[in-house]
């Protein structure tokens, strides 16, 4: 479950308060595919955390996490946009439900017109991490196209497996959408 983030700082003259429910939708179409983490429709997302909360507060940690449990999560994407002149910073931290203990964290930074790039880079390193990658291969696969990312982690994955020759359409996969990927 991917909740509102908190928001704080300023942009110049880009109202980052839209990124608080906003990230919860830029996200969910990071982590739909078969990569490993999947978001929760924000359609459901949202009107829990409403119900939850009053006005623009944000539940505390544990609260939150007993939200994603009655939604039927696994996990709790929790995250912070830090905005200073032009630039951003992007912090999400990922929660087991139940329990709450953090299981990673991803961070990224760079100006407000990349905003996209910034979401996707963030996504991948929150797919990476969750799959088990080394710390090295998550900063190579973090300037890879996020669809290459996907068939690459789920190649890993079969491979994982002992299933080699299943995996390599899915390597061949990651290299036809980036060349530059091996």
């Amino acid at each position: 479950a991917v909740v509102p983030f908190r928001v704080s700082g300023i942009s110049g003259t880009e109202n980052l308060a839209t990124l608080r429910e906003g990230m919860v939708d830029l996200l969910y179409t990071q982590l739909t595919g078969d990569a490993g983490l999947r978001a929760l429709d924000p359609r459901s997302v949202l009107p829990a955390w409403h119900a939850a909360t009053t006005g623009d507060e944000d539940l505390p940690p544990d609260r939150a996490v007993k939200l994603a449990q009655q939604l039927g999560a696994g996990r709790l994407l929790l995250g912070t946009v830090i905005g200073t002149g032009g630039t951003l910073r992007i912090t999400a931290s990922l929660l087991s439900v139940p329990g709450g203990k953090q299981v990673l964290e991803a961070t990224v930074s760079g100006p407000f017109d990349s905003l996209p790039s910034l979401v996707e880079q963030l996504a991948i390193q929150l797919l990476s991490r969750s799959a088990g990658e080394l710390e090295g291969r998550v900063a190579v696969l973090a300037g890879t196209p996020l669809p290459a990312v996907e068939q690459y982690l789920a190649g890993m994955r079969v491979a994982r497996t002992g299933r080699l020759l299943d995996a390599i359409p899915h390597f061949d996969s990651a290299l036809a959408m980036d060349s530059g990927f091996a």
